[in-house]
């Protein structure tokens, strides 16, 4: 009779541990210009992490990450004040005119001018060579 009632005190105790493998929290909520890959729900101690959306960036401060944990027995996310804020226009226009300054100024550096310097032939071909103020210029 004792073995049988500690079998069954310990298979108690077995239970719980299981059934908190099998415990989900629902879709995370959504945040305004951030996505997140959860799927419908996760198990609980799940850990996932919103990303803002291009052209946004993670207020300083603010935390894109959220865990799946019991609150009172039941399974909720953590809370998150994550919140993605637009790129200032004027930090693109910038980064943008930059790198096109920086490509103009890199194909100047690969563009050479060579003029050949050669002194002309002295042959008798050459004899009849024209002054130099009578050379036309272009």
């Amino acid at each position: 009779m004792d073995r049988l009632l500690l079998l069954c005190a310990s298979l108690v105790l077995f239970l719980p541990c299981n059934a908190f493998d099998s415990v989900r929290c629902g879709r995370p909520k959504d945040v305004a210009n951030a996505f997140i890959d959860a799927g419908d729900s996760a198990l609980l101690h799940t850990s996932l992490r919103y990303t803002c959306m291009v052209g946004y960036k993670r207020k300083a401060g603010t935390s894109t990450l959220i865990q799946c944990v019991l609150d009172h027995g039941k399974p909720v996310w953590t809370s998150t004040e994550l919140q993605c804020i637009r790129l200032s226009i004027l930090v693109i226009v910038g980064v943008v005119g930059f790198c096109c300054w920086r490509m103009k100024m890199h194909a100047q550096q690969n563009y050479v001018v060579a003029i050949p310097m050669v002194a002309p032939t002295t042959t008798a071909e050459n004899d009849e060579m024209l002054p130099p103020s009578d050379i036309p210029t272009g």
